[in-house]
């Protein structure tokens, strides 16, 4: 049996830090278990990856960026479909905010709406004290450089992250 060359599917992930150094993450429910992630997601048809983080941003929390910061990670994930295999390429940009906004969950729809069960805030610390999946799984680490202000000149490579809607298919 000849092995299928993956489909790609690019994606818009947002690493969004308030005033307190506390990133926002949502809360996924999938077959594998919760999962916390970044906001973020595929891109539409002609959607620059730009594009796609501040409509994706929009759309999974209510808060609205002119301009988004550095793009500051990559990552790659396998996932297998019912009848064929993709990879998901993600970017993930940087966004400060001088304040932490209101976060409205509640305009989800479809495939995330059934599975975005609630949003946080967490910091560094709580992300290593804590017991729950994260997605990029080294989260904390990766985080730290950011927080003290330390911008990779190139994106890092965070690993492969993963999404617990990909199970649900």
């Amino acid at each position: 049996m000849q092995q299928e060359r993956p489909i790609d599917r690019p994606a818009a992930r947002l690493i969004v830090l308030n005033e307190k150094d506390e990133v926002l993450l949502l809360r996924l429910e999938g077959n594998g278990g919760p999962l916390w992630i970044t906001p973020g997601g595929g891109l539409q048809a002609g959607e620059t990856y730009e594009q796609a983080a501040r409509r994706e941003l929009k759309e999974e929390t209510g808060i609205e960026v002119e301009q988004l910061g550095p793009w500051v990670w990559k990552g790659a994930h396998l996932w297998h479909g019912r009848h064929q295999t993709y990879r998901r390429i993600g970017r993930f940009y940087l966004v400060r905010l001088l304040e932490t906004p209101e976060v409205d969950i509640c305009s989800l729809t479809g495939s995330e709406a059934k599975v975005t069960t609630e949003y946080r805030w967490w910091s560094i610390d709580e992300i290593r004290q804590s017991r729950e999946r994260f997605s990029p799984h080294r989260m904390a680490d990766l985080l730290a450089p950011l927080i003290a202000g330390e911008i990779p000149t190139q994106p890092i490579d965070a690993g492969p992250f993963s999404y617990a809607t990909e199970r649900l298919r």
